[in-house]
């Protein structure tokens, strides 16, 4: 896999929402729970995640 960037998701946690970030693919979606969230990454090829609350 030399020279190709790793799929990774940024996710951002608040009360409200999950805003999904995915790179190198700039792509992105919002999700109103994790169940639907956990459903979704689980179709997707994902080498990485990084997560942090944003608060509120």
């Amino acid at each position: 896999m030399e020279g190709t960037l790793p799929q990774t998701e940024g996710i951002s946690i608040s009360k409200v929402a999950l805003d999904v970030f995915a790179y190198p693919a700039s792509c992105e979606r919002r999700f109103s729970n994790h169940k639907e969230l956990i459903d979704r990454l689980a179709q997707w090829q994902i080498e990485r995640i990084a997560y942090g609350a944003i608060g509120g």
